[in-house]
């Protein structure tokens, strides 16, 4: 169990489960020389967006906080987007390009990278946005791996009133997008130690 969310729920069934928390999908790569990679483009304010495409009231929700950004700081915003081939993507490219058309920023589309390279990004990205509710935040490989990388991410579904239940980096996770923008990078750090640790306690305890 990795969430205290479904830890209640379970235990509404007599079950009384421990929590496990998840570590991150994409290993640590080390500094590889982005200048020297010419198919990733470098600049101020870049954004990660690594996962399945928004769409409905998310999508607006999103497009929303990106504008805002542009807007109030009078900064352009220049997106990478990881995430497979869909409807949805084309409709995601198609809101950003409409916001840039303004506010002269970039969209790069890669679908899917090798994970050295993905890596390499999140360690040279300003921030990455993560999709979660902020109560599932701890279900979510990608945004997991990108704070273990030290990216600072910007959550949209979190209004500070929701609770958010998640210790793991707190001070990199953020409600607001210039917020999320202007924190500070940090070093990469791996959940696995801790985890494995915690898991091999746990499997002693029961033996």
């Amino acid at each position: 169990m990795s969430i205290a969310f479904n830890r209640q729920r379970l235990k509404q069934t007599g079950v009384e489960p421990g929590i496990l928390e998840l570590f991150g999908n994409i290993s640590y790569a080390g500094n590889i020389d982005m200048a020297n990679t010419s198919t990733i483009p470098l600049h101020d304010n870049q954004l990660l967006y690594f996962g399945g495409a928004p769409r409905g009231a998310y999508l607006d929700l999103v497009v929303k906080g990106i504008n805002d950004f542009c807007e109030d700081t009078g900064k352009p915003i220049h997106i990478i987007l990881i995430c497979p081939e869909s409807e949805n993507k084309q409709v995601f490219i198609r809101r950003l390009k409409e916001t840039f058309a303004i506010y002269k920023g970039t969209v790069t589309d890669y679908g899917f990278v090798e994970p050295h390279l993905l890596s390499s990004i999140m360690t040279h990205c300003t921030a990455g946005i993560a999709r979660s509710e902020p109560y599932l935040l701890g279900k979510s490989g990608t945004a997991i791996a990108m704070l273990e990388h030290g990216l600072p991410i910007w959550l949209p579904k979190w209004n500070r009133s929701k609770k958010l239940d998640f210790s793991f980096r707190r001070e990199l996770i953020h409600s607001n997008l210039v917020e999320a923008m202007s924190a500070q990078h940090e070093e990469y750090l791996s959940q696995l130690p801790f985890i494995a640790k915690q898991f091999i306690s746990e499997l002693n305890k029961h033996q």
